[in-house]
């Protein structure tokens, strides 16, 4: 518990730090809120400095490539790479381009500037001191010095008068990894094509550096069971009418399913799905209704949505399986302790088919009514109400007392109705439970 506090209060120094250093003393800022971190605009000070010095950068190669978070020192305290690793402290990274340009990252907020090998600048003159050793460079933001170590064998992306070139490939599996949905799944994305989206991208996860060659990638998830079918009711309709516009596959050991969903307005429309058997969350509890992978994006071409560059993309989504497994015991355990409870409570009122799901104008129709007849229902009534039986509630159902659960499909806005259990077997209404949206607020 002490090393998570001494993690938590460093991490606050580093924001506080950066948020001090992070501007001139002539910048003044407003009451919008503007995030800190966001991405700085380069001036042309800025610029005229990275040529100057590309010919001194383009010497020293060996320190060109991706640089992670490996430990740092705040206030006296330091946090050791055990730490780090355990910290769940987002993206902390830092990229040094062979044409002098820098992109640092910490805490998901990423800063962009130029480098020497003595120095990182950020927008304008605010230099920031680099030291250099074996792999490892150590940069000192006002006294915050990160140790950062170099990952791989990397030699970064080189850039003249416009053309881009990069040594690593998204065809050849290689490339830039992005996490997605706190680390459930990742993908690789070729950094001469695309860059990932900073805060200043109201729209898009994957920007493209073209984009009269590529469309704005969405890199995301489809969340809940009903938003899910639907997907797989667009596809089978899409296949129905032409059946190869759907291309089915396996990517990470998943059936997988790349399709054109549609071409209007918007132009055209491609998307991936890759479904899973039950729904996940990330290990550090984030996104706890995960069902499927989803990427899309919209082009004016058929060609612009649907090339090799994108496809790459699609084919290296990588779940982890760690994740995966653990959700897949959950759902199994959830499911045994439920058939336990069944066994030994029995359904009351209800059946083992019960599901409970209708629409949230039903719920909310349900609720406008109990709350005007008060007290004293009966099960039965509430269940023509609702139109169907509800599923038990096995938290709420003991001996005496017991309640069900009506909801919609995914979950999201249900109404828990809680039963006094009468000497002659009759249910009468005692307690509800609900979502904001089915009272009305």
């Amino acid at each position: 518990m002490r090393k998570k506090l001494i993690t938590l209060s460093l991490a606050a120094a580093m924001m506080l730090s950066l948020a001090a250093c992070g501007k001139d003393k002539d910048d003044e800022t407003t009451s919008s809120g503007k995030n800190p971190f966001s991405k700085p605009d380069v001036t042309s000070e800025a610029s005229t400095e990275a040529a100057e010095t590309t010919e001194a950068v383009a010497a020293a190669n060996d320190k060109v490539g991706t640089y992670e978070l490996y430990e740092y020192e705040a206030n006296g305290q330091k946090m050791d790479h055990a730490m780090v690793e355990s910290g769940n402290l987002g993206e902390c990274s830092l990229t040094l381009t062979a044409d002098g340009k820098a992109k640092l990252v910490l805490f998901d907020n990423p800063m962009e500037g130029t480098w020497t090998d003595t120095a990182f600048t950020m927008a304008g003159n605010m230099q920031y001191p680099l030291s250099f050793s074996d792999g490892t460079v150590i940069v000192d933001l006002a006294g915050v010095k990160y140790t950062l170590k170099k990952t791989g064998d990397q030699a970064g992306t080189a850039s003249t008068d416009g053309d881009k070139t990069t040594e690593a490939s998204a065809a050849s599996g290689e490339g830039t990894e992005m996490d997605v949905k706190h680390g459930v799944y990742k993908i690789k994305f070729d950094p001469a094509a695309y860059r990932q989206a900073t805060d200043a991208d109201l729209l898009g996860d994957l920007i493209p550096l073209d984009d009269t060659k590529f469309p704005k990638l969405y890199v995301t998830s489809l969340d809940g069971d009903d938003r899910l079918k639907q997907e797989m009711d667009d596809i089978e309709s899409v296949k129905a009418a032409d059946s190869s516009a759907v291309e089915e596959l396996t990517i990470d050991g998943h059936k997988a399913y790349i399709y054109k969903k549609n071409e209007d307005f918007l132009g055209y429309f491609y998307c991936l799905v890759i479904p899973f058997d039950h729904e996940i969350k990330s290990a550090d509890g984030y996104y706890n209704q995960i069902d499927a992978v989803y990427i899309y994006g919209y082009g004016d071409t058929e060609d612009m949505i649907y090339n090799d560059t994108i496809k790459n993309i699609m084919l290296s989504v990588d779940i982890d399986e760690s994740v995966e497994s653990a959700a897949a015991d959950a759902a199994t355990e959830a499911q045994a302790s439920e058939e336990a409870a069944a066994s030994e409570l029995g359904y009351g009122k209800s059946n083992p088919e019960a599901t409970g799901h209708c629409t949230l104008d039903v719920l909310k129709a349900t609720y406008a009514w109990q709350k005007e007849a008060g007290f004293g229902m009966t099960y039965e009534e509430f269940r023509d109400h609702f139109g169907c039986d509800g599923a038990p509630w096995y938290d709420v159902f003991e001996e005496g007392r017991h309640a069900y659960k009506w909801e919609t499909e995914d979950g999201t806005d249900f109404l828990y109705v809680t039963f006094e259990v009468n000497s002659d077997g009759s249910e009468t209404y005692k307690s509800c439970t609900y979502s904001t949206a089915v009272k009305g607020e």
